[in-house]
């Protein structure tokens, strides 16, 4: 580990940031296309239309300390999480 640099040596040799640090995350998630996002843990940043798909594209920031509740409203799939940015 090297703490002055915030990183953080993995099992594979690859060096990356410090998990404890992240304060927040992006989440990518699908909704269907007619209904109203209620996101009770986040905000939704960004909602999109994807073309020949009935579900639209949804940028939702969380905190970290939401996460898991957030992961519960939302299950995997379409609709639900697509991928989880932590950047």
């Amino acid at each position: 580990m090297h703490p002055a640099q915030g990183l953080q040596r993995l099992d594979d040799g690859i060096e990356a940031p410090l998990r404890h640090q992240l304060s927040q995350l992006r989440l990518q998630a699908l909704e269907a296309v007619d209904h109203i996002a209620r996101v009770p843990y986040g905000t939704v940043t960004i909602r999109m239309k994807r073309d020949g798909f009935q579900s639209d594209r949804l940028l939702i920031d969380v905190k970290v300390s939401d996460l898991a509740a957030l992961l519960k409203t939302y299950p995997l799939g379409d609709p639900g999480v697509e991928h989880v940015f932590d950047y």
